[in-house]
C-alpha cells in the first residue's frame, strides 16, 4: 500500500482526524518502509498499516501524534546506542511532524495577543 492508499484508509477508518494527521501518519509509516529497503538502513522495523491505524484510533480519540507515537512506535525500536539508536532515529522522524499543530495554536494565540493589543491602542 502506497501511502496515498494508506492515508485514504486511515481517513475512512477513523473519520474523526484530519487529513493532515492522517496523511502525517501515512508519511511516517512510508518512510520506515523505505528506509529498511535502503543500502545502510538507520532502522530494522517497518511501521505496519496495522500499527498506522491504532495511532490514527488514538489520535481520534484525542491523543496527539508524538504520544500516541510513544505507545505505538517507539517500544518496537531498539534504544541501544543512545544518540545513534533506532529509536533515536524515529523520535526525529515523528518530530519532524509533530509541530504543526503546537505551531498553529501558538500562531493563533500570538495573533488574538496582537489584535488585542490593537483594539486597545
Amino acid at each position: 500500500m502506497n501511502k496515498d492508499q494508506e492515508s485514504g484508509l486511515l481517513k475512512d477508518l477513523h473519520p474523526g482526524i484530519t487529513q493532515e494527521q492522517a496523511d502525517n501518519v501515512a508519511e511516517i509509516a512510508s518512510m520506515t518502509r523505505k528506509e529498511i529497503k535502503s543500502d545502510a538502513p538507520r532502522i530494522t522495523n517497518a511501521i505496519s498499516t496495522r500499527i498506522s491505524v491504532e495511532i490514527a484510533g488514538l489520535m481520534e480519540d484525542g491523543f496527539n501524534l508524538a504520544e500516541a507515537a510513544e505507545v505505538c512506535i517507539y517500544p518496537f525500536f531498539d534504544e541501544d546506542g543512545g544518540v545513534d539508536s533506532e529509536r533515536t532515529y524515529m523520535k526525529q522522524v515523528v518530530q519532524k511532524y509533530c509541530g504543526t499543530v503546537e505551531e498553529d495554536i501558538f500562531n493563533a494565540d500570538e495573533v488574538e495577543a496582537q489584535e488585542e493589543l490593537d483594539q486597545n491602542s
